[in-house]
């Protein structure tokens, strides 16, 4: 059994690794579409920005680490290590 506080920070951990993948795959289809753009030879290649907004972004970001706090928070006595903590 992991202490509440450890626990939460396990979980804000894993809801940061969510947001870090669906990030990673973002940054995935930006480059496959930039891929695309010079295949077909065409001038103007997607900006990251048509992929990504850091604002919108962050705040789901802080969302996620918060909503893993909150869930590891509650469910502190059940979890019995990292791997679940952060799962």
């Amino acid at each position: 059994m992991l202490s509440w506080s450890v626990a939460m920070g396990y979980g804000a951990m894993g809801g940061l690794v969510v947001e870090a993948i669906t990030t990673w795959n973002r940054l995935s289809a930006w480059r496959e579409a930039r891929h695309a753009a010079l295949k077909k030879k065409r001038q103007r290649r997607p900006r990251i920005s048509e992929f990504i907004d850091p604002a919108a972004d962050g705040a789901v970001a802080v969302t996620r680490a918060a909503l893993g706090c909150a869930a590891a928070a509650l469910l502190h006595t059940q979890i019995s290590g990292f791997y679940a903590a952060v799962a």
